[in-house]
């Protein structure tokens, strides 16, 4: 009755563990694992009052967890893996205080987790290789991980231990996997919406880029004038004088003389040669007659060829994509209005 510690670990031993075990109140560590025990826990093992450390891992023993074991209430280790034990883990578990680490290991065991298991200060647990089934508590899957559960089919991890569930391969409990189905669902939409979004935005942008592409060819070829020089101009010469087309082209408003529905008319003073002429700006399509470009050229020709004292020199044409220009001679004395009031003030 005074024995304290039993060591008859990897012996080979048979048959079941005696009821008389119980009798032994002194004793404080017993280890008989590594044998070929059969047969069930003896309900006398609760006696042992002042057992701290029970290994009987490695048998073949069935039945059920005796209930009585949660009177060892000086418990620190229990082991009792890789055994035929069935049934229920025992809810009275954590009235063993002391308890730090448990193995249940390799059962048959069947059920739901005690949730009361969490108020045991555990250092290690393994429950895996069972046929244990519900929700995992998430304080003892924080203490043994996912392998400490694993093997357990019907076990499922809460939606907030996804991460630890995709590592082990647990489940996700039924109504957290459908959340988080769920919550993929509506993940994988607002990629869409935002993939359709960025696609619509890209869209838009070329077509705005195309939009002003357009514009600007628009407003080229409908003579902005500011940026003729930009352009390429056919001169075509009329009387002999140096001519500059950027010069003729990059027209002044300022210097604007006339203005009619044809185009405006601006007075230029060239650089090149000295000298003002009149350069009148046609707007797109004044000058054409359907039959293109030369045919409006071969014309003006004519009209430099003319000499007559009322009719003022063209000098030049010049001709670009969008915008033609008549460089004529410059009358110093105004507008015809200004010409025949001059005319009848000098008669007698």
């Amino acid at each position: 009755e005074n024995l304290t510690k039993i060591e008859l670990y990897d012996n080979k031993l048979t048959g079941e563990i005696p009821p008389e075990i119980g009798k032994l109140t002194h004793l404080r560590e017993l280890d008989v694992s590594l044998n070929q025990l059969s047969g069930a826990l003896p309900r006398e093992l609760g006696n042992l009052k002042e057992l701290s450390s029970l290994h009987l891992e490695n048998n073949s023993l069935t039945g059920y967890i005796p209930v009585g074991l949660t009177k060892c209430v000086r418990l620190v280790d229990l082991n009792l893996a890789k055994n035929s034990l069935t049934g229920e883990i025992p809810k009275s578990l954590y009235q063993i205080a002391s308890l730090n680490s448990l193995d249940l290991s390799g059962n048959g065991l069947t059920g739901e987790i005690p949730a009361t298991l969490v108020k045991l200060k555990l250092n290690f647990i393994d429950l895996s290789e069972n046929q244990l089934s519900g929700r995992i508590p998430p304080d003892l899957l924080a203490v043994g991980g996912s392998t400490a559960f694993s093997r357990n089919e019907k076990l499922c991890v809460d939606n907030q231990n996804v991460k630890t569930s995709e590592e082990s391969s647990l489940s996700l409990c039924s109504g957290d996997q459908h959340v988080h189905k769920k919550r993929s669902v509506d993940e994988t939409l607002l990629f869409l919406a935002l993939a359709v979004a960025m696609v619509v935005l890209v869209a838009g942008l070329f077509a705005l880029r195309y939009r002003v592409v357009k514009i600007r060819e628009f407003d080229r070829e409908n003579g902005d004038i500011n940026k003729a020089g930009d352009a390429k101009w056919r001169i075509a010469s009329f009387h002999q004088m140096e001519l500059d087309a950027e010069e003729i082209c990059k027209l002044d408003e300022g210097h604007v003389i006339g203005a009619g529905s044809a185009g405006k008319v601006y007075r230029v003073d060239l650089k090149k040669g000295g000298g003002t002429v009149a350069v009148k700006w046609l707007r797109r399509g004044e000058e054409e007659d359907g039959n293109g470009t030369e045919v409006s050229v071969a014309e003006m020709e004519i009209l430099g060829k003319i000499r007559h004292r009322n009719v003022l020199k063209l000098y030049a044409c010049l001709v670009g994509r969008g915008s033609r220009y008549l460089v004529f001679e410059f009358m110093e004395n105004g507008n015809l209005y200004q010409a025949l009031n001059s005319t009848r003030s000098e008669e007698p």
